[in-house]
């Protein structure tokens, strides 16, 4: 029988318990469209056509941070088909 939860650390967090997310990059795929959708609390940054490559920045002067968070999942996941050279419109 496992002891019960120690009552000297429960409900106290560790700094390893939790990890900050800056932005999100969610694979979407509806509607005959194929893409990588960046958002940062629940607001839309920028997304990248997987079928053509565009680059569409919703946020000005974030454009380093979009392509860096697409860059950062597609060298992650290997199962997400590459787009033709992303460019920026």
């Amino acid at each position: 029988m496992s002891p019960g939860p120690d009552p000297e650390t429960q409900g106290k967090r560790d700094p390893a318990d939790t990890v900050h997310v800056d932005v999100r990059v969610t694979w979407w795929r509806r509607y005959g469209q194929n893409r990588l959708l960046v958002e940062e609390d629940g607001r839309r940054l920028g997304s990248l056509d997987l079928l053509d490559g565009n680059i569409e920045v919703d946020s000005p002067g974030r454009e380093d941070e979009v392509r860096a968070a697409l860059t950062d999942y597609l060298a992650t996941r290997p199962g997400v088909p590459r787009p033709p050279q992303p460019v920026l419109p």
